[in-house]
């Protein structure tokens, strides 16, 4: 009769408890093997052929920086809105007389197109004869708008009053004033060089242009522009100007004379662009030295990783009619990363992807070639890659 004792009771009864629990973590092991996708090859059970195994680490790492700055070279240039004077003549002699029985007058007339556009309007004469001692008189539009008497060889300048002055047809009289009841006296005025002056704001300098070319490689990176110049004030009193460029305004003021604005990039254009200057009535501006100049900013990609892998003549039937199974896989560290996308370059052929759950898993056969395949990695943003993986099944 055997009998046992209840301490080797115990170590039998363990041993059976242990062999019943690792049974069960085996059936869950194959179950899940069996169950779950990507199980297979994460226990290493499925039969694969693995052309590319490496960890690339970092990817990214992308830096700004400033690559250039053009300077465009501006024409030096006047700008003027002052009067331009223009001289008519009217009478090259005119002669008045007035007594107490008779009268002679001198009459013209004359057209204004645009009253706004007129600064001044005078005339002017030189006193060449003269009797008595009464005044010369002028009269624009039926009022008088100047009586005195005037020495003989004397110069005479009559401003033409703006508010009688009327667009269209103006007419002048001159004349002399009355000798009263003095029937012996005689006044009269002889005039020579009886000329219509006017000032007028159409001048074509009140607004000019420089022109300048940029291409399509002078804005695809610019960062910003920037216009500078020495504007001097040649006008007795500042007036403002006006910057347009490719007809956007930009600057409108009294400008300084070390001149310095910022230009929109979204003013410029590819081919000529026109920067256009424009002084308000009576001002005169010297613009030299100026310069517009692009600023550049290029992004560097950082660090692409380039890797090489090989197809035998042996696994390519498979790939080229479909039955082979081509895997890439790339594991995304998140922790690391700045970024989620990532840019895939396999054969020439770009793939730009974002990791799901940290992974990308694609099926690349028809990416393939036999013999030499090529394939790197890039990013914006720093991407941190764990492994790479290239099999074939």
């Amino acid at each position: 009769m055997l009998r046992f004792h209840k301490r080797g009771k115990e170590k039998v009864t363990a041993d059976i408890a242990s062999t019943i629990i690792l049974a069960t973590i085996l059936a869950m092991i194959v179950f899940y093997v069996l169950t779950v996708p990507g199980a297979q090859e994460e226990f290493n059970i499925t039969e694969k052929k693995v052309l590319l195994d490496t960890k690339p680490g970092l990817i990214g790492e992308a830096e700004e920086k400033v690559s250039a700055q053009e300077e465009f070279t501006l024409d030096n240039i006047i700008i003027d809105n002052s009067p331009r004077q223009q001289k008519s003549i009217i009478f090259s002699t005119a002669f008045t007389k007035k007594t107490l029985f008779t009268e002679k007058t001198a009459s013209f007339s004359f057209d204004i197109i645009n009253k706004s556009a007129l600064a001044w309007i005078n005339i002017e004469a030189n006193i060449i004869e003269k009797k008595g001692e009464g005044n010369l008189v002028f009269i624009l539009n039926g009022q008088q708008i100047y009586s005195k008497e005037n020495a003989l060889n004397s110069d005479i300048t009559v401003p033409l009053p703006s508010n009688i002055l009327v667009e269209g047809k103006n007419n002048v009289t001159i004349e002399t004033s009355p000798v009263g009841w003095n029937f012996w006296i005689t006044n009269s005025y002889k005039l020579a060089n009886v000329n219509l002056v006017k000032g007028t704001y159409d001048s074509p300098k009140a607004s000019l242009s420089q022109l300048v070319t940029l291409s399509s490689d002078d804005l695809s990176d610019a960062e910003d522009a920037e216009l500078t110049a020495y504007v001097k004030q040649l006008s007795e009193q500042p007036q403002e100007i006006k910057l347009r460029v490719n007809e956007e305004l930009v600057f409108e003021g009294v400008p300084p004379s070390s001149f310095d604005i910022g230009v929109p990039l979204s003013a410029l254009k590819t081919g000529t662009n026109k920067i256009e200057w424009e002084v308000d009535r009576d001002g005169i501006y010297q613009i030299a030295f100026g310069e517009l100049t692009i600023s550049t900013t290029t992004v560097e990609d950082g660090e692409t990783k380039e890797y090489d892998f090989t197809i035998l003549s042996d696994d390519w039937p498979g790939i080229d009619i479909g039955t082979s199974t081509c895997e890439l896989y790339v594991k995304q560290s998140a922790d690391k990363s700045k970024g989620n996308e990532i840019t895939i370059n396999l054969n020439e052929e770009v793939i730009i992807y974002n990791f799901v759950n940290e992974k990308i898993e694609l099926d690349v056969c028809e990416y393939l070639v036999e013999g030499k395949n090529s394939i790197s990695l890039s990013a914006s943003d720093d991407v941190y890659v764990e492994r790479l993986r290239v099999t074939i099944s």
